[in-house]
Formats: C-alpha cells, sequence, structure tokens
C-alpha cells in the first residue's frame, strides 16, 4: 500500500510537470536547522533531516530522498544546491506491488505472476527476468502503463553498471533501439530530469551503448 500512495503522488506530479522546461528540479537541503515531514495527504512519509541531501521538484513541491520514496515539503523549508542528483537506492518496500494495483491487474489478465519477476531482479539481478519484464511493455497501457515505467526505472537502479551493461551488450540493435529510447525518456526517469548526466555518472560503461542508441 505504500508503494501505491508513493505512486499516487509520483503520477500527479509527472502528469503536471513531465516535461523538463516546465520543472524547477534540483539537488536540495533544507533551509531550517530541524527536522522537517513530508507528508502525503497529512500522513508522514519520511522525515528529512538538516543537511541532508534530496531532490526536490519546485513546481510540485515534493521532496524525493534516495530510495525513491517522495512527500510533501513547502518549497520556503527548501534550500537548491544545484548538486548532481544522487544514484537513487530502492529499497525493496518501493518495489512491493499491492495486488490492486493496475500493474499487477494488468499482467494477472495475462496469467503473469509480477512480484517473482520484480523480486528475481532486484534481489538476484536476473538478467533474464529484467528481460521479462522489459518484455510486457506492449501489453501496458494507461494507469498501468505509468506503473510499468516507473518499476521499470527502480529496477533499473536496482542494477549497478556492470550488470545492466551486460544485459545490453548482448541485446540486437532492434532490441537498443527500443530500449536506450525508453530508459531515456523523462516518462521513465521521473524525477530524474538531466538525465544523460545521470548515465553518464552512474552507467558510464552503459552508456557507451545507451547513447548511441538513444
Amino acid at each position: 500500500m505504500k508503494y501505491f500512495v508513493n505512486f499516487i503522488i509520483l503520477f500527479s506530479t509527472f502528469s503536471a510537470y513531465n516535461q523538463t522546461g516546465n520543472s524547477k528540479i534540483s539537488m536540495a537541503i533544507l533551509n531550517v536547522n530541524r527536522n522537517v515531514d513530508a507528508t502525503i495527504n497529512g500522513k508522514v512519509m519520511f522525515t528529512i533531516k538538516p543537511n541532508q541531501d534530496f531532490i526536490y521538484n519546485f513546481n510540485g513541491q515534493t521532496a524525493y530522498i534516495q530510495n525513491k520514496e517522495s512527500g510533501y515539503i513547502a518549497d520556503s523549508l527548501v534550500k537548491e544546491t544545484n548538486k548532481p542528483f544522487f544514484k537513487f537506492k530502492c529499497s525493496k518496500s518501493i518495489l512491493k506491488i499491492a495486488k490492486d494495483n493496475e500493474l499487477n491487474e494488468a499482467c494477472s489478465k495475462l496469467n503473469i505472476k509480477i512480484q517473482p519477476i520484480i523480486d528475481s531482479i532486484y534481489f538476484n539481478k536476473s538478467e533474464s527476468y529484467f528481460i521479462k519484464y522489459w518484455k510486457l511493455r506492449p501489453y501496458m497501457d494507461g494507469a498501468a502503463a505509468e506503473m510499468y515505467y516507473d518499476v521499470l526505472f527502480n529496477l533499473i537502479n536496482a542494477l549497478d553498471d556492470p550488470k545492466l551493461n551486460h544485459i545490453l551488450s548482448n541485446q540486437n540493435e532492434s532490441f537498443l533501439k527500443d530500449i536506450c529510447q525508453i530508459i531515456t525518456s523523462e516518462e521513465v526517469t521521473w524525477p530524474i530530469n538531466k538525465i544523460d548526466e545521470y548515465y553518464r555518472s552512474y552507467y558510464p560503461k552503459s552508456w557507451l551503448i545507451i547513447k548511441k542508441y538513444k
């Protein structure tokens, strides 16, 4: 349920500000010397401490911490730092898919259990299951597609550069043109909007392939 609630804020922020030019997004810290709670609908999602780095969408007043959780913080409490974006390190709770969420329902219609696929990628860094997850994309639309893309970026961030590079290196050109264009779109990488910089910094070997086909 926590994943579903977090996705609602991600989806609403993404829908309203999905164009880079319409959003001011940067690394930030608090400009007050006290802890600040990030909330959704009055519920505290996490607490940010003084001098803690986080990503902030000034248009949506949304903070994202390194495990990819998100919540509202008033922009009056935020100071932009212009540091490079940190690499997301998604927690397993972020990738726990509720039975009633749209991604799970879409996969159930295909007689596919999505959680074991996600778990195999997250815990075992399974290349074959990453490809299996990718091949579900044509069957996703509407809210299920939004969920699919959000999970896709979380799964990429669960992999290190050698693993992602190995996956990409063993695919044909048609596959690479498709996946590299998708994973460098803001639809997938939200709230990261300096997408090339992100992959170049954290996936340097993979980036040599990605930049060729994106």
